[in-house]
Order: C-alpha cells, then structure tokens, then sequence
C-alpha cells in the first residue's frame, strides 16, 4: 500500500510538471489544460467502471459512483488540497463559467433523474454541453 501511494504521488508530479510544460510551450493557460487534458484522463477509469456497470445492468451503481464522485471530488479532495495549499482566484470568468455550467448540468441531471430516464438524445444534450463549455473554457 505504501508503495502505491508512493507511486501515485511521484507520478502525479510527473503529469502536473509536464502538463504545465506542455500548456506553457504550446502558449494555452494552465486552466485550459486542466479542464480538458487532465480532467479527462482522470475520468477515464470512472467512465470505464460506469460503463461495465451498465452492462451487466446495474444502474443504479452507475448512478451512486457518479454523484459519489461529484460529491469527492468537490468537498473532500478541493478541501484537502486548501488545507494543504490555499486557493485563490485571481480570475473570476473561469470560475463563473464553470459556476454556470455546474449549476446546469446539475438541474438537467436531476430532471432526468426525476423523468423516464435517460434516453440517447438526453445523453446527446449533455455531450453538447460539454463541447459548449469546452469551448467556453479554451477560447474566450
């Protein structure tokens, strides 16, 4: 256990380091980055285990893992890391836009939820959401 969370945090070193050298280098800001590059990798497993959890039709696991992982990664793991190191923004646009975007996602999920389920064309509104607030992010 030891040496997996050694392992972890030497390569989480290595992807933060080379992340901001590859973003400094190709002249994109470190938010930017962030928002698609690493925020995608590490949703990768997540969206893999969602996807055999369908599968074998178990939706309501996939729905558990995916608003416990909101859940973490907005309280627990934001709250570790200020105690550790203080946030401050400096820049509200990307903060209000991600506010904005949160705040949408947020009801549409819960009128799906509430409604008949989540059919193929819900699914292609949240996926054009995302593209739109890939957009926002990178290019304003």
């Amino acid at each position: 256990m030891t040496l997996g969370i050694a392992g972890l945090l030497i390569s989480s070193w290595y992807l933060v380091s080379y992340a901001s050298l590859i973003a400094i280098e190709i002249g994109i800001p470190l938010f930017v980055v962030g928002v698609l590059l690493l925020s995608i990798g590490t949703s990768f497993p997540e969206l893999s285990f969602q996807t055999v959890s369908l599968l074998h039709g178990y939706k309501l696991l996939t729905i558990g893992d995916l608003l416990g992982t909101t859940v973490v990664n907005s309280t627990l793991v934001l709250g570790v890391i200020s105690i550790l190191n203080p946030i401050f923004v400096t820049d509200l646009r990307d903060f209000v836009v991600v506010s904005l975007f949160t705040v949408i996602v947020v009801l549409i999920f819960s009128y799906y939820l509430r409604s008949k389920g989540i059919t193929r064309l819900k699914a292609l509104l949240l996926v054009l959401i995302y593209v739109v607030f890939i957009l926002l992010t990178g290019f304003y």
